[in-house]
């Protein structure tokens, strides 16, 4: 893991033997491919949802979460029951 990383620098052509190390990150790695023309990651990930082939996906627009076709009901159930259990709590 430790392996010795070449400095590219006129000055220094030595070997560094540092690491970086992260602490309490999260790191993505997303995959690019060029297939034409660009495309809006919403539109395309409601495509998806409409389908069938997603069973959720972000949208960054409004900072939500979008849900497949077959689990829109039972979203709106689930949203309905958090309303009812709050309202008990009050009473």
């Amino acid at each position: 893991m430790d392996e010795p990383t070449k400095v590219d620098s006129p000055e220094d052509n030595s070997v560094r033997t540092d690491s970086l190390k992260f602490e309490q990150v999260t790191i993505f790695y997303n995959f690019l491919f060029d297939v034409g023309d660009l495309v809006d990651p919403t539109k395309a990930a409601r495509s998806l949802l409409k389908h069938d082939f997603a069973l959720s996906a972000a949208n960054f627009y409004n900072d939500d979460i979008e849900v497949a076709e077959r689990f829109k009901d039972l979203l709106r159930l689930r949203k309905k029951a958090q309303v009812i259990d709050n309202f008990t709590k009050i009473l």
